[in-house]
């Protein structure tokens, strides 16, 4: 059983959940610490100082170890499923070099890691995401500044997706998951164990002085096209609402009569196991970090 903490970085706000892992997740603690405006913004550090001031408080509060520390990969980056022949796991990834310059123009300038979301004896499904390198390199020199050991990094989307799957493994139909930040909405259309769809809608809800339903409803228009534009097959039957969105008043009567779809608030502690006294409030907010506790799971591999 290794013990880590899901550090969500956003730009309101850091969540972490520190927790055991291993053929179950018992979650232990969740911390959140808030940003100064302007410190972060999709996924690029404005002022790293700041932001890793509130990490090292953390450190020093005792609020999470140093060790087994996840990170999501969030930010300006692409993500696209595709289908390739089956690989020995032994197999270099350079074996993708010529489906990734198909995919991703100017592949070089960017780096990949890929994801198997489905598979049989022939072929298998990959979510392959690209992050400009450069980036990627800004990343890791921030972090490496924590001082910690074995850092890792998991796209936001298997996060969730690994959330979903986990807490609602009853569904048997299509479901959207929107995580919903200050200037990004994540979305992600899965099918019990499989990943159907993974994008981004450049709309969030901020802190604009107006009523959150008029930033909300701009993303739903969105997120009713994306559903217009998907085979019939896998339309989804419900959508879960993640992020600060679901702290919202009657945020889940308004989605519902939106789009026409029942809309719930995700719990990323449904099936999570919590240690006597942690009692999460805002839990939605905490979508992602915990996402990234269970994607630890040794059921997975």
């Amino acid at each position: 059983m290794g013990k880590f903490t899901g550090i969500d970085i956003g730009s309101d706000s850091i969540k972490m959940v520190v927790g055991k892992v291993s053929q179950k997740c018992t979650v232990e603690k969740v911390v959140i610490k808030r940003t100064f405006p302007g410190s972060f913004n999709d996924g690029v550090f404005i002022d790293k100082e700041s932001v890793l001031d509130l990490i090292f408080l953390a450190f020093i509060k005792k609020e999470i170890d140093k060790k087994g520390l996840i990170f999501s990969m969030s930010g300006p980056f692409y993500s696209k499923i595709i289908e390739v022949e089956k690989r020995h796991r032994k197999d270099s990834p350079d074996w993708l070099e010529w489906e990734l310059s198909m995919y991703f123009p100017e592949y070089e300038k960017f780096e990949f890691r890929y994801s198997i979301i489905d598979k049989d004896k022939k072929k298998m499904k990959l979510l392959v995401t690209a992050k400009p390198e450069n980036l990627v390199k800004e990343w890791r020199s921030t972090v490496s500044r924590l001082r910690v050991k074995n850092a890792s990094f998991i796209p936001e989307e298997i996060a969730l997706f690994n959330l979903i799957r986990y807490n609602y493994p009853e569904i048997e139909t299509p479901v959207m998951l929107l995580n919903v930040g200050h200037s990004k909405t994540s979305v992600i259309l899965i099918e019990k164990d499989k990943l159907l769809f993974s994008g981004k809608i450049l709309s969030g809800i901020g802190k604009r002085e107006e009523d959150y339903r008029t930033q909300l409803a701009d993303i739903l228009d969105r997120v009713r096209e994306i559903i217009s534009l998907l085979p019939s097959n896998i339309t989804p039957t419900r959508v879960y609402l993640a992020g600060g969105v679901g702290i919202k008043s009657e945020v889940e009567q308004f989605t519902t009569e939106y789009i026409s779809l029942h809309s719930y608030v995700i719990n990323p502690f449904r099936k999570v196991e919590l240690k006597e006294g942690v009692e999460p409030a805002d839990s939605s907010l905490y979508a992602v970090s915990t996402g990234l506790l269970i994607s630890k799971l040794k059921i997975w591999r």
